[in-house]
């Protein structure tokens, strides 16, 4: 038979109800009926006990011992264990009264926790036993599994070595628990007990015998007076500021005008005007009040004045501060060099003279035919191979359109071409009109008009 060991632990309390017994009966063939106690019938008794402030960790393991055994697994408990059992438990905890009688956990009962208030790490826990005989296959009661005897010196019985496997302590008491415990108090507290400090014992030394706690003393303030009364003692009016003296203002006026003065009135505060001139020819600025300034003119570093502009409509302020007549428009050229193209083989690419320009004139290194337009959309909807045929409708952004016959070959805009690009962009497309494979070098005078 195998035994489960509970914890060298020593219960804060115990409960015990003695088993009633069972009796059987047997008759003879001669009609003579017996009685005996036991026979082979099963007996209970129950046993609560509780451990107060007993360690999270000891808790689980006798959770588990109880998961184990299931209740078929008789305990061995070690002799500390019943240390203080009432004489009714003795008879059944020594077994001088029933022999093989032995100690099991409640199947349908586990432990019971119970979580102590301010105690993070220990609990209470309420554990229930039952004692019963168990029979042999006779129906005779076997010889119980008891706990080690007591050792024993001379002639007397000696005691059980005595150490300590845990110890638990109620507040303000603490223990860190375990073999080798340390047991502290804290300091007590206006809400929980504890041991007492030097400093307030003195403090409490220094009290005369019979002396009590002051009582409230209660204040009411009268503002139209400003008295300030005291439940206790003598009242006090409140002064007002002064020159040298902290103190109540005075009642306000009201309203947003008036402010309080260092006298101690209400009054609207003095208005101090300061009266601005100013002397164009040397751009000076005289205050009534105070410095005058001298304002500067305007740069590339500093807001300023205009100078003096002379007059006239030829002349425009300039980036550098100066009044001069602006730059006219000077023409551009825009070149561009295409790959080798075949014979009738064209090339598309872009022309950026701003939003909008004049084209003056277009220079061709070999006989080719140029188209320009101000949107890609519509140069991909002219598909004419050849100069000539349909042209493009009005509206449609077609521009210009240029032949040259020779190489080289220079022709003169007249009328100027007015073209519009998209976003400063203008799509031209340039095919070779000669007869073999060239690289065609074109030049495009223009003069941009809006950038």
């Amino acid at each position: 038979m195998s035994f489960v060991e509970f914890p060298d632990i020593i219960p804060s309390s115990m409960d015990f109800v003695a088993p009633r017994f069972s009796v059987g009966s047997d008759t003879s063939l001669g009609g003579v009926s017996t009685r005996r106690k036991f026979g082979n019938r099963q007996y209970d008794g129950r046993l609560t006990v509780e451990f107060r402030n007993l360690s999270n960790d000891m808790c689980a393991q006798i959770y588990l011992l109880h998961y184990q055994s299931n209740g078929l697994s008789p305990i061995q408990f070690k002799q500390a264990f019943f240390r203080g059992a009432g004489d009714d438990l003795q008879l059944f905890l020594d077994c001088s009264a029933y022999p093989g009688l032995l100690w099991y956990f409640i199947e349908d009962a586990p432990p019971r926790l119970n979580r102590v208030e301010g105690g993070a790490s220990v609990s209470n826990l309420s554990v229930e036993f039952a004692a019963r005989l168990l029979p042999n296959s006779t129906g005779s009661s076997v010889a119980p599994i008891l706990p080690d005897p007591l050792p024993s010196t001379g002639g007397g019985t000696a005691q059980p070595p005595q150490r300590v496997s845990s110890v638990s302590a109620l507040l303000p008491l603490s223990s860190t628990g375990g073999t080798d415990p340390v047991l502290s108090i804290a300091l007590a507290t206006p809400s929980s007990d504890g041991s007492m400090s030097a400093t307030d014992k003195a403090k409490l030394d220094g009290i005369q015998a019979g002396a009590q706690q002051a009582p409230p003393t209660n204040l009411s303030y009268t503002a139209l007076t400003r008295l300030l009364e005291s439940s206790t003692g003598t009242p006090v009016t409140l002064p007002l500021f002064s020159a040298s003296a902290a103190g109540l203002t005075p009642t306000s006026p009201g309203g947003t005008v008036s402010f309080l003065r260092a006298d101690g009135t209400w009054a609207a505060p003095p208005v101090s005007a300061t009266n601005l001139s100013y002397t164009p020819s040397t751009r000076l600025l005289e205050s009534s009040t105070g410095t005058d300034v001298t304002l500067p003119l305007v740069s590339s570093s500093d807001a300023g004045l205009a100078p003096a502009s002379g007059g006239g409509t030829a002349n425009f302020l300039r980036a550098d501060g100066t009044w001069t007549a602006p730059p006219k428009p000077a023409s551009t050229t825009v070149s561009r060099t295409t790959a080798t193209l075949a014979a009738a083989a064209s090339e598309d690419f872009i022309i950026s003279a701003g939003k909008v320009f004049n084209l003056l004139s277009f220079v061709s290194s070999t006989p080719s035919w140029i188209r320009i337009y101000g949107s890609a959309a519509a140069r991909a909807a002219d598909t004419r191979t050849q100069p000539g045929g349909t042209l493009p409708l009005a509206g449609s952004e077609y521009y210009a359109e240029l032949v040259t016959t020779t190489a080289p070959q220079t022709i003169t805009m007249s009328p100027v071409a007015i073209v519009q690009g998209t976003a400063g962009i203008a799509y031209a497309r340039v095919v070779n009109m000669d007869t073999v494979s060239r690289s065609i070098q074109l030049n495009l005078k223009v003069l941009t008009l809006e950038e």
